[in-house]
């Protein structure tokens, strides 16, 4: 079971666009890097089954590709290559599948989708069905564990929880320490102006950059891309937040970028005439979520001695280069589940595939429930 680097494929990655054929060029990156370490831990363990994670963007392709690079990783995966001229081993085949999942279906409140290839060893009959079937009844059992995630307020902590009241007096002194006022971004770059232009544009915001509250003083780009005053028709910046999220010591100890893209979000509330709970996956709208609140979204809860000793921006790092522990844990079971068990009787497998499947629970709710999984 293994994540290997999504850097090369990663929409964040403003170079991935040159990375949609990295596979079959072998190029030296991160992605392709890492994958091939995968394989050499595969040629060299020989496992019965493997369990590999990466992001969609890696089944991306251009209209000139034939095969994106998960096509190319999954033609490796099934004819494992030998590790050198002198691995003399058998040879090493695979059945292999990939699952397109969100953590949405697995308890989680977090839109997160992530492709996870399950691969099974064709030869040998360990397994006591053929691959293909085995890979169907993975599909199957997956299908079975969906349940509604929670709302995302009973993953967080209160607000004057010790974490929260810590991490909020350390991004004050971060901010007092740059000497950064509490004021409008400093970051006058056209680049960055431009950049919200483009997501006002395309999420038709135009209409409501004249309601009063958001209208402001001083220059903003205009449609054409020259600097115009907010009021005669351009795009008010730096953008004026509504003050119940000025007010915020939260807010307030952002860095300017941040403070600007959740005044985005709130603007674009207004337009819909919603509240804005989450401008992402990192803050909801008072506040950033600290980093063991990011570790719960991701279905991973310790205990608090376990954690001591790391900051909160570490652990946010390790919960988003996490495999989501719920989805992980999900495909577990149904890769243990999918084999053909050695039972007296149909009525007994049944029993041991719903007592397996409901051995996981997600804030208290069992993915699975043998009274709603339907027949085979």
């Amino acid at each position: 079971m293994s994540g290997f680097s999504c850097t090369s494929y990663s929409s964040l990655n403003n170079q991935s666009h040159l990375n949609l054929n990295a596979v079959q060029e072998s190029k030296a990156v991160a992605s392709v890097d890492t994958f091939k370490g995968c394989v050499g831990l595969i040629r060299y363990t020989r496992p019965r089954l493997f369990l590999l994670e990466n992001v969609p963007r890696i089944d991306a392709v251009e209209e000139d590709q034939s095969s994106s690079n998960l096509d190319q990783c999954l033609a490796i995966l099934r004819n494992v290559p030998r590790l050198s001229k002198e691995d003399t081993g058998p040879d090493l085949c695979y059945s292999v599948k990939p699952f397109l999942m969100n953590t949405l279906w697995y308890g989680l409140p977090q839109n997160r989708e992530r492709v996870y290839v399950v691969g099974v060893k064709t030869s040998g009959d360990e397994l006591g069905v053929h691959p293909d079937v085995y890979l169907e009844r993975v599909q199957l059992y997956l299908s079975k564990m969906y349940v509604n995630p929670p709302s995302p307020d009973e993953l967080l902590f209160d607000d004057d929880h010790p974490a929260v009241l810590a991490e909020l007096e350390r991004l004050q002194k971060v901010r007092s320490n740059n000497g950064l006022s509490t004021g409008a971004s400093s970051d006058k770059s056209q680049n960055w102006v431009k950049m919200h232009m483009n997501l006002a544009e395309k999420r038709s915001l135009q209409t409501v950059w004249h309601y009063a509250i958001f209208v402001t003083e001083g220059f903003a780009f205009d449609k054409s891309g020259s600097w115009g005053r907010g009021e005669s028709g351009g795009i008010p910046w730096p953008i004026k937040p509504p003050d119940s999220l000025a007010s915020s010591p939260w807010y307030q100890s952002m860095p300017g970028r941040m403070r600007e893209v959740l005044s985005l979000a709130a603007l674009d509330s207004q337009k819909k005439d919603a509240d804005v709970a989450y401008a992402d996956v990192y803050h909801s709208a008072t506040r950033f979520n600290t980093g063991r609140e990011m570790l719960k979204f991701q279905g991973l809860e310790y205990e608090e001695d376990t954690l001591e000793g790391f900051t909160e921006t570490q652990l946010c790092n390790l919960a988003g280069n996490a495999c989501s522990g719920t989805v992980m844990g999900a495909t577990l079971l149904a890769m243990l589940a999918a084999y053909e068990m050695h039972t007296a009787s149909d009525n007994e497998e049944t029993g041991c595939i719903d007592q397996m499947l409901t051995s996981m629970q997600v804030v208290g709710k069992t993915l699975y429930s043998p009274e709603n999984s339907g027949s085979d």
